[in-house]
């Protein structure tokens, strides 16, 4: 999903795995709503890119990205204390001749292995007091694929 709000950009892809390396995001197996629940933790991960506005540079900003279920509760997973959520803080600072204006760029991944049941789940992202977007997708029950 991609956000746009007070000249920040928030895309939020959801993917079988993700790396930034080098401020860039190398996405496999991305851009699904839906994964099979095939009685298996799942494999997943965000590739998450921010274009943060010419005037927060240098500026230190809070990130929260929280999984919520279908009624908007944030999820827990077993033997885990609290709601799954990932909290950090992002700075961007303006590079040498980068032209005044230019928004700054910023990405990570996050890659996770989660025992999720069929139901439809979202994740939210924010950028404390600023942005926040949703990125939706469904579970739903499948068969292993077979091996031979």
């Amino acid at each position: 999903m991609i956000a746009d709000t007070e000249g920040f950009k928030l895309t939020v892809l959801l993917c079988d795995s993700a790396q930034a390396v080098g401020g860039k995001l190398y996405v496999l197996g991305g851009g699904w709503s839906r994964v099979l629940f095939v009685g298996q933790p799942i494999p997943m991960g965000l590739g998450v890119y921010i274009a943060i506005p010419w005037v927060l540079a240098n500026e230190p900003l809070d990130l929260v990205i929280r999984l919520l279920d279908a009624n908007n509760q944030p999820v827990t997973i077993a033997g885990q204390p609290g709601p799954l959520e990932v909290r950090g803080r992002v700075e961007a600072g303006r590079p040498p001749g980068l032209a005044r204006g230019t928004p700054l760029d910023s990405s990570f991944a996050i890659n996770l292995v989660l025992p999720l049941v069929p139901g439809i789940y979202v994740w939210e992202t924010s950028i404390v007091g600023h942005i926040t977007d949703t990125t939706r997708f469904e579970v739903v029950r499948g068969q292993p694929t077979p091996t031979t």
